[in-house]
């Protein structure tokens, strides 16, 4: 779960992305072996991230937003200086 924690670090709550800019970071934050699309299946499931009904973009879950915004170390996306709500 800490793992797929880490992942969703890299998507911003209120954006939307298609499945390869969610391939890409997911490969980018990755320091597991395991494939990238084994991965996103994984944060999919555990409704980290929500796909759309006909698979053309992806959203942070909303059952996590709530998580990010008691926990200060997932508030922000490295980089990105604004707060996640």
């Amino acid at each position: 779960m800490v793992a797929l924690l880490h992942l969703l670090r890299a998507f911003k709550i209120r954006d939307t992305y298609t499945e390869d800019e969610v391939n890409s970071k997911i490969l980018d934050r990755s320091p597991f072996a395991m494939d990238h699309v084994q991965l996103r299946r994984f944060l999919v499931d555990y409704g980290m991230l929500e796909r759309k009904k006909d698979g053309t973009g992806y959203r942070v879950g909303h059952t996590w937003m709530a998580l990010v915004r008691l926990d200060p170390q997932l508030s922000l996306s490295p980089g990105d200086g604004e707060t996640r709500t």
